[in-house]
Parts: structure tokens; C-alpha cells; sequence
């Protein structure tokens, strides 16, 4: 009874997850890049013999997610849950996704022009978009939210807080006290968002105001509404604690059966952590599912875009994006970068474990 019991938990959990059960795979290390930029930090970073520990820890490889309709949460090494890794979650996807836009279409003149701009976006996106089964991820840290707190207190609001509040203050000067300090690039727990409003010019960006406005029309999107609200099912927000402390960069990707699924695998496990990226299943979605909606968008807005040049204009966006933070951001700018191939099967057979091979790529 007891294996009957662990079984269909089993299939609940991956029924949860979107998993595809059939669907299994065995990882391989196709290539290791030590061109990082900083020195490789070799006393920390994993090596390829580390790297395939964690490989053969999180085996058997099996939790298989739809690529355009699964939640993307941060390449942040701090998770311990199976995911799909994209820089900065969903909310870097959506970030990359409203500028590619607002290039293409014309960009708003002053904040709050850009502000309205972006919360009518993402409101419409996520309308169209977001369910429980699908929400939207964004997360910050413990720390950055104690930075928070102290800064909202040093502006006025009283007591100290030292828990972030379950609604957003009805009083409208408080509410722009918590917004003002929710949006500054300094409090960000996400270095990935951080780094897109500290240093706009190297992340394609004429300035922090975008990214600060789809942070602002986050909250302002789930925080005032009850707990009960249907919008607080859409929404996933996430408190990472602990130091973030990923040793490798792991880019996943999946060739054979099960086209338009990745496997989905935890970051951190058992002591371990990873920097997780899968480009195939956001590659997936910015194709099938940004770019249509955008171009939809566009025109019930009166405007007329391209399809195929705003997915140019989104990729070349988000690949010097992603290039910026691999530059900028610790530890990740000194970790080696190890692409693992997954070989996908559509059936139950037995899983072996994997052999490795070694190719030194550039970085870049």
C-alpha cells in the first residue's frame, strides 16, 4: 500500500507541475566553458567532476514540462523546487518583452507616461496569460526586503516593519513610500532585475524606468486584493533566504522525444547549487507566445508591428541582456558555464547513467 501510496503522489506531483510522465532523459556534459568573465574562482566553483555529481544526483531525469505553458522562475541558484530556469523568471522575460515593444512602437516621453504604458501591458498580458496553473514568478530576498523595511521606516512609515505587509496600505501616501522603495535597484533580491535598473545603458535600456514600472504595476497588480482574489492565484512571489551561493552554470538543453518539453530540475539539491538556464524552452516562449501576444497587442492598441522583426528585436534584447548579467553579476561572473544535453526518450526504459565528454567553448 505504502508503494501504491508513494506512486500516485508521484503522478499528483508531476500532474501539478505540468509534467509529462512519459517522458525521460539522460543528461550529458557536451561542453565546459571556463572563459568567464573574471577569473574562475577555482577554490569555489565546481568542476566538471562536481558538476556531474549534481547531474547524477537529480537523476533520474523524468518531470517534463510544457515549454509555453509552464512558470518560469529565476535562474537563481537558491531553488530547491524542479523548474524552468530563465534569467530573472518571469519578470525578466516580461521586462526584455515590454521594452522590445515600446522600441518598436515608440517610446513613451516621461515616467509616468512609461509607467502607464507598461501597467497596461502587463495587465492586458496577464489577463491573458496568468491562472494558478500558470502564474507569474517574480522574486526578492529576505535581506533586500530588510533593506526594505528600513528604508519605508526612515521615511515616514511607522512602526518599523519587520514582515512584509499581507495588503498594500490604503493610505496613499503610504503606498507610494513602499512603492518608492520596492522599485530601487538597490532593493532588488532578483541581481538580474538589480542590475537592469542600476546600470540600464549595458542591459539595452535607455534608462531604469521601465523595469522599475513593471515592478510597480506588479504590486500594484495582486498586493491591494484579499487574499482570496483570483489575481493572488496569478501571481507567484517569492522570498529567497540565504546567500545566493550557485557554483556552476548549468544551460539545459533537450534533443529526441517530447518536442516543446524540457525537463524540469531543481537548482539546489542536497547542499548543492546551480545557476539553472534552459534557452531552448525560453526560446520556445518568446516564440509561440510573446511575440504572437505582442503583435495582438499592438494592434488592439492601433498600432502594426512585425512579427518576425520584433522576435529579432526581443532576442537581440534579452542575448545582450543576458550577456550584461554573466559580465556583471557575482558569483556568477566568475563560475564556469557547462552545457548539459539531455537525450529524451518517450517511453519508460530504464535510465543509465550518463558518460561525459569535454569541449572548451568561448564564452561569449
Amino acid at each position: 500500500m505504502k508503494l501504491i501510496a508513494l506512486a500516485l503522489a508521484a503522478v499528483a506531483l508531476a500532474a501539478a507541475l505540468g509534467g509529462v510522465e512519459a517522458c525521460g532523459g539522460t543528461p550529458k556534459i557536451v561542453s565546459a566553458s571556463f572563459a568567464s568573465a573574471k577569473p574562475v574562482n577555482k577554490s569555489y566553483a565546481y568542476t566538471q567532476a562536481g558538476e556531474q555529481q549534481y547531474l547524477d544526483k537529480v537523476m533520474p531525469i523524468n518531470n517534463y514540462v510544457d515549454n509555453t505553458k509552464t512558470t518560469f522562475r529565476c535562474v537563481d541558484s537558491r531553488g530547491d523546487e524542479p523548474q524552468l530556469g530563465a534569467f530573472g523568471g518571469d519578470f525578466g522575460e516580461m521586462a526584455g518583452a515590454i521594452a522590445a515593444y515600446l522600441q518598436l512602437t515608440g517610446m513613451p516621453k516621461g515616467v509616468e507616461a512609461i509607467n502607464a504604458a507598461v501597467k497596461n501591458a502587463f495587465y492586458a498580458f496577464m489577463a491573458d496569460n496568468a491562472s494558478p496553473k500558470r502564474p507569474f514568478y517574480f522574486h526578492t530576498s529576505a535581506d533586500k526586503m530588510m533593506d526594505v523595511f528600513k528604508q519605508v521606516a526612515a521615511d515616514g512609515i511607522t512602526p518599523e516593519p519587520v514582515i512584509f505587509p499581507e495588503n498594500m496600505p490604503a493610505n496613499t501616501t503610504a503606498q507610494k513610500i513602499w512603492i518608492k522603495a520596492l522599485t530601487k535597484g538597490k532593493n532588488q533580491g532578483c541581481g538580474h532585475v538589480r542590475l537592469m535598473i542600476d546600470q540600464p545603458a549595458d542591459y539595452g535600456l535607455g534608462g531604469p524606468e521601465i523595469p522599475q514600472a513593471l515592478i510597480k504595476a506588479f504590486f500594484e497588480y495582486w498586493w491591494p486584493q484579499q487574499e482570496d482574489h483570483a489575481r493572488r492565484d496569478n501571481v507567484e512571489f517569492v522570498f529567497k533566504q540565504g546567500s545566493l551561493g550557485g557554483r556552476a552554470i548549468t544551460i539545459v538543453s533537450s534533443k529526441g522525444a517530447c518536442k516543446g518539453q524540457s525537463p524540469a530540475l531543481p537548482p539546489a539539491d542536497h547542499g548543492s547549487q546551480t545557476f539553472l538556464f534552459h534557452p531552448d524552452a525560453v526560446g520556445d516562449f518568446r516564440k509561440e507566445v510573446l511575440a504572437p501576444w505582442f503583435v495582438r497587442y499592438a494592434e488592439w492598441r492601433g498600432k502594426k508591428i512585425d512579427q518576425g522583426k520584433y522576435l529579432k528585436a526581443l532576442n537581440d534584447l534579452q542575448t545582450k541582456q543576458l550577456g550584461a548579467t554573466l559580465k556583471f553579476l557575482s558569483p556568477a561572473n566568475s563560475l564556469p558555464i557547462y552545457t548539459v544535453e539531455v537525450t529524451t526518450k518517450d517511453d519508460d526504459a530504464p535510465i543509465t547513467r550518463p558518460a561525459v565528454s569535454r569541449k572548451l567553448i568561448d564564452r561569449d
